[in-house]
């Protein structure tokens, strides 16, 4: 969620205040959902009232490892989860630039992964992209939606 040329100028006043409300829309007592280990402490206070268990997703100096991520999920299978026989993280949120309380940034190819898990187990990807336009290098075209861009999309 960021501002960007394609917005003309119309952004969301008090993220938070919006992802809350965006969290109270898709999750129910006793969902799961996935979260970036270490996230920022906000979010993790508009989750906690909701009454969803968090898994965390390891990361490092690149953002989510998909491969830890991919353990996590195998742990059910894609038939499974599409036919709603077991409980399943409803969704991934990620800060994927400069992520708050790190600094690390996804690159391209674990977006690409990433998306291509959340196509195969069903979960939607909710980006915070508060930080996006303080990167140090320059702004790829590409990475503009990049969850979308990976895909092709």
């Amino acid at each position: 969620m960021y501002m960007n040329a394609q917005m003309n100028g119309k952004a969301c006043q008090k993220i938070l205040n919006f992802l809350s409300q965006v969290f109270e829309m898709l999750i129910n007592p006793g969902d799961s959902i996935l979260l970036d280990a270490p996230t920022y402490s906000g979010t993790l206070a508009a989750l906690r009232p909701l009454g969803c268990s968090i898994i965390n997703v390891p990361s490092d100096q690149h953002g989510i490892i998909p491969k830890a991520l991919q353990e996590i999920l195998s742990a059910r299978s894609p038939e499974d989860i599409k036919n709603h026989s077991c409980a399943f993280p409803k969704f991934l949120y990620t800060i994927p630039n400069g992520c708050n309380p790190t600094g690390n940034s996804l690159t391209t190819d674990r977006k690409k992964e990433i998306y291509q898990l959340a196509r195969k187990y069903d979960f939607l990807i909710i980006e915070d992209d508060p930080y996006y336009f303080l990167q140090f290098e320059k702004i790829q075209e590409s990475n503009v939606n990049s969850a979308l861009a990976a895909s092709g999309l």
